[in-house]
C-alpha cells in the first residue's frame, strides 16, 4: 500500500482483502481504515459496478463479504486476535485487531492461489476422502445460509440445462449483455493482468469464440436473439457444468444486507477449501443475477413473461437441490479437476480502494467520518 498505513498487520489483512472475488472483477469495496483503534471499516463502493448484474447492490455485498473472509482467514493464519462487528452507516462490517500488528505476518497461500478457472473440466470424480473433507461442516445453516454439495451427475445434468437457459436468458437482455461486455478488457493482451476487468485470457475462450466474443459488441438486439447467439451462450455454459466433477449451492432463507455478507464469506470458504483440496471452480450465477434483476426494488423494467421463466428456473433449481421453497438459490459454483491451465486476473492496489480515519474525526454524531 506504499506509504498510507504504518501498521504491517493492517497492510496485509488489505493485501489478502483485495484478493477477494467479484463480479466481473470490478472490485466494488472500500476499506476506512483507522490506524489509531486498529480498525477496518468495509463499504460498498456502488460507482465500482451499476451493472443490472448487480441489482440492488446485492453481488456486490457478496463480494465484500469474500474479502471480509479473507482477511479473518488471514488472522487466523498469522494467529492475530481479530472480530467483525457490526458497521455503522455505510459500513457493513468493523474488523478490530486486537494486538499491536507489528509484525506483517503472511496470506494464506489459498487465498493467494484461489482464482475463477472458466475452462472446461475433465469431469472426473472426486475422490470420497476429497468429498468428505468439503462437506464435513456444511450440514447445519451458518448465519443463515447453508451448504448443499451436488456430485450426482444426473444432477449435475438437470442443473446444467437449467444453468444454460438461465446464461442465454441473462445473455439475451442487452443491458447485462453491454455491461458484461464492458467489463472484457479488450484493450490489453490477451494473458495480460488487468487491475481491474477481466483480460481475455482469463476467460478459457478458444480463438475462434473470442473473435465471436469481440464481434458480439458491434451486433445489433434482433441479430443476438435471433441469430444463433444466444444458443452459443446456452450451449457453452451447459457444457462447462457438465464438465464439472460437483456443484456447491448457497441458499439463504432472508434477502437482507447480513445475509449477503454471511453468503459472500460463506462462499468464500468453500472456494478456499475446493482449492485446497487442488480442484479449480468457477461461480455460475446466471440463476441468482437473474432473481436479483427481478426483484430489486420493484424492477420496472422486468416484464411478467420474464419474471415467470426466471420463477421457473428457480423452482427446477430447489427441486433438483432438494430445499424449501422459502430458499433463496444465493450462489452457484461448479468445481471439478482443471483440464488446462488459467490466466488470472490482477487487482487494484490496496491503496487506490483504501482511506484514512484520522483520530480527531473519530466520532461524529455517532457516525465516524472520514480524513480521505
Amino acid at each position: 500500500m506504499g506509504s498510507l498505513l504504518t501498521n504491517p498487520a493492517l497492510e496485509t489483512l488489505l493485501e489478502a482483502a483485495i484478493l477477494a472475488p467479484s463480479g466481473d472483477n470490478t472490485q466494488p469495496w472500500r476499506f476506512i481504515v483507522d490506524e489509531e483503534a486498529r480498525t477496518i471499516d468495509v463499504e460498498v463502493d456502488e460507482a465500482r459496478d451499476r451493472s443490472p448484474m448487480n441489482a440492488g447492490q446485492r453481488m456486490a455485498r457478496i463480494a465484500c463479504g469474500a474479502a471480509i473472509e479473507n482477511m479473518v482467514r488471514t488472522a487466523e493464519h498469522n494467529c492475530w486476535p481479530l472480530t467483525v462487528g457490526l458497521g455503522v452507516g455505510d459500513s457493513l462490517a468493523k474488523l478490530t485487531l486486537h494486538s499491536d500488528g507489528d509484525e506483517p505476518g503472511q496470506i494464506d497461500e489459498a487465498i493467494k492461489r484461489r482464482v475463477t478457472n472458466r475452462h472446461f473440466y475433465d469431469r472426473r470424480p472426486i475422490d470420497d476422502a476429497v468429498l468428505a473433507n468439503l462437506m464435513q461442516d456444511s450440514r447445519v445453516a451458518v448465519d443463515g445460509v447453508r451448504t448443499h454439495w451436488i456430485i450426482d451427475r444426473r444432477k449435475i445434468a438437470a442443473m446444467a440445462a437449467i444453468i444454460g437457459e438461465a446464461d442465454a436468458i441473462m445473455f439475451g437482455i442487452r443491458e447485462m449483455r453491454r455491461a458484461f461486455l464492458d467489463n472484457i478488457r479488450f484493450d490489453l493482451p490477451r494473458n495480460a493482468e488487468a487491475d481491474e476487468g477481466l483480460p481475455t485470457g482469463s476467460l478459457g475462450l478458444n480463438p475462434l469464440d473470442h473473435l465471436g466474443l469481440k464481434l458480439l459488441r458491434y451486433l445489433p438486439d434482433w441479430v443476438v436473439r435471433h441469430g444463433g447467439v444466444l444458443k452459443s451462450f446456452r450451449n457453452r455454459a451447459r457444457a462447462l457444468v457438465e464438465s464439472a466433477a460437483g456443484l456447491c449451492v448457497l441458499t439463504a432463507e432472508e434477502d437482507s444486507t447480513p445475509v449477503d455478507i454471511a453468503l459472500g464469506r460463506q462462499l468464500q470458504r468453500r472456494w478456499l477449501d475446493v482449492t485446497e483440496c487442488g480442484l479449480a471452480a468457477q461461480p455460475m450465477m446466471s440463476v441468482p443475477v437473474l432473481d436479483g434483476w427481478t426483484t430489486a426494488n420493484g424492477n420496472p423494467q422486468t416484464d411478467r413473461a420474464l419474471q415467470s421463466v426466471v420463477e421457473k428456473l428457480e423452482g427446477g433449481t430447489r427441486e433438483v437441490v432438494g430445499i424449501e421453497i422459502r430458499q433463496r438459490i444465493a450462489a452457484i459454483v461448479r468445481f471439478g479437476h482443471p483440464g488446462e491451465p488459467h490466466s488470472r486476473t490482477g487487482r487494484r492496489n490496496a491503496a487506490t480502494c483504501s482511506a484514512m480515519r484520522s483520530a480527531d474525526c473519530r466520532i461524529a454524531a455517532g457516525l465516524p467520518a472520514d480524513s480521505a
